[in-house]
C-alpha cells in the first residue's frame, strides 16, 4: 500500500489530536517511506497549539543520526530533551 492510499485514514485519526491539552513533539522526517509528512497539516495538528511538529528533509523511519561534533550525534534524543527543556517547569524543593 502506497502513502498516498493510508492518507485518508491517517486524517481520520489526527482528529483525535485535538482533544491533547499537554505539549507534545511529532519528529518526523520528509522522506520516511510509512509516515508521509502530510499527515501532520490536518488542521486538528496544525492548529492544536499544544503540538509542535518537526519534520526534517531527510531521517527515514528511525535514522535521525548526525555527524556528532558538539554533541553525540543523536539528533532525535537532543531534539526531545531540547523541547522538555523549554517546556517544564522546575521543581522547587521546600
Amino acid at each position: 500500500m502506497r502513502a498516498k492510499e493510508r492518507l485518508p485514514i491517517s486524517y481520520r485519526e489526527a482528529q483525535y489530536s485535538r482533544w491533547l491539552a499537554r505539549p507534545a513533539l511529532i519528529l518526523s522526517a520528509a522522506d520516511d517511506p510509512f509516515v508521509p509528512p502530510q499527515i501532520f497539516d490536518a488542521p486538528a495538528v496544525r492548529n492544536n497549539p499544544n503540538i509542535t511538529t518537526v519534520v526534517t528533509s531527510c531521517g527515514g523511519h528511525c535514522a535521525f543520526v548526525e555527524t556528532a561534533e558538539s554533541y553525540d550525534g543523536y539528533f532525535a534524543e537532543k531534539t526531545i530533551v531540547d523541547f522538555l527543556g523549554h517546556r517544564l517547569t522546575p521543581i522547587r524543593h521546600r
